[in-house]
Order: structure tokens, then C-alpha cells, then sequence
């Protein structure tokens, strides 16, 4: 029972994280159009920010003492 709860979690999860994203990249698009700047410039911006959001999380976490990864 525990593991089928589980796997309804992780499905929901795996959802709300697709719509999520698709929102957001609406949102950025319509942003781009609104301030005239080319959408490749947007698409950029996200790739860039997605690469390196986790390495800076990673450098939060072992300024404040962690050594887990």
C-alpha cells in the first residue's frame, strides 16, 4: 500500500512539475514579445538559469557548514 502511495505521489509530482514548466515558458514568451526582445535571448536566459540554480545551491549549503550534495 505504502509503495502504491508512493507511486501516485511521484506521478502527481512528475505532472505538476510538467504544467509548471509549460507556464513558465509561456510566461517568458509572452515577457519577450511584451519588452520586444528576441525569444532566443529569453530561451538563453532559462537554459542558463536552470544550469546553474543547482550549483548554487550547492554553494549556499556548504557556506553555511553542510557537506552533503
Amino acid at each position: 500500500m505504502e509503495i502504491f502511495f508512493n507511486l501516485v505521489l511521484l506521478i502527481v509530482g512528475l505532472i505538476g512539475l510538467i504544467k509548471a514548466s509549460d507556464v513558465f515558458v509561456d510566461a517568458a514568451s509572452s515577457l519577450a514579445i511584451k519588452l520586444r526582445v528576441p525569444k532566443m535571448l529569453i530561451a538563453l536566459t532559462i537554459a542558463a538559469f536552470g544550469t546553474c540554480a543547482r550549483n548554487g545551491n550547492k554553494s549556499k549549503n556548504n557556506h553555511n557548514g553542510s557537506n552533503r550534495y
